[in-house]
């Protein structure tokens, strides 16, 4: 049985929260009867008609006229955010989603999960932990923060500790067979990605934890040495 499995990032659940969220956010404002909306309003329908369309410039900017004057809309820093994650710019788009006020509503739950995808892809892993252990507060049925925690969590050779995420997606019926070997082997089993961890040290070099697999690994082989220099 292998050491080490290879990169396995969450099967297809991110993907597919990115949408349904675009969706969601869009849909919350579109519900709202054209007649009684106000300026305001009728900008929101359309920049996130704007987003719907994948124009994401055109949608950042319509949001970023709302902002100018309520800057905690969170309809308007959940568009802002998909935009500029649509944009391909993710920094922008996580100060978007750390904006949305956490009052434990939906527009909280999306507002986390955005930050969390966004942190995960800026390799700030400290960070993503604690946005996405706080989205499954809120949510704890979210399927798709629970196979990133998993994968966050498996990068870094802290099996035992995603054991209650992965129980989740396998009883949800949402694994593959990867899941089912780190659930039987906590100890052993971890996901190695050297470009993860290669952006966890760019992005915060004082955090030891991204570099735990290689030094677990070093210690199977009995590299001592190498397994302290990997964590100093």
């Amino acid at each position: 049985m292998p050491d080490a499995l290879p990169t396995a990032p969450p099967i297809d659940l991110r993907s597919r929260s990115v949408a349904c969220a675009i969706v969601l956010v869009a849909a919350a404002v579109c519900l709202w009867p054209a007649v009684f909306r106000s300026k305001q309003e009728q900008m929101l329908q359309q920049a996130a008609d704007a987003l719907l369309d994948r124009r994401f410039d055109e949608a950042e900017e319509l949001a970023g006229l709302v902002l100018a004057t309520d800057s905690e809309s969170a309809q308007a820093l959940l568009i802002a955010g998909e935009a500029a994650t649509g944009a391909h710019r993710p920094q922008a788009a996580l100060g978007y989603f750390t904006r949305v006020p956490d009052d434990g509503g939906m527009s909280s739950v999306l507002g986390l999960a955005g930050q969390a995808e966004r942190l995960i892809r800026l390799g700030r892993a400290a960070e993503a932990e604690r946005v996405l252990r706080r989205l499954l507060e809120l949510a704890p049925d979210r399927l798709a923060a629970h196979d990133q925690l998993v994968y966050l969590l498996e990068t870094q050779a802290r099996g035992w500790e995603a054991l209650p995420s992965l129980a989740r997606l396998i009883q949800n019926g949402q694994f593959s067979g990867d899941h089912l070997l780190m659930t039987g082997s906590t100890e052993w089993m971890y996901l190695r990605d050297s470009r993860f961890v290669d952006e966890c040290r760019k992005a915060v070099p004082a955090d030891a934890l991204p570099l735990m697999v290689a030094a677990r690994q070093a210690l199977r082989e009995n590299r001592y040495a190498e397994a302290v220099t990997q964590l100093e």
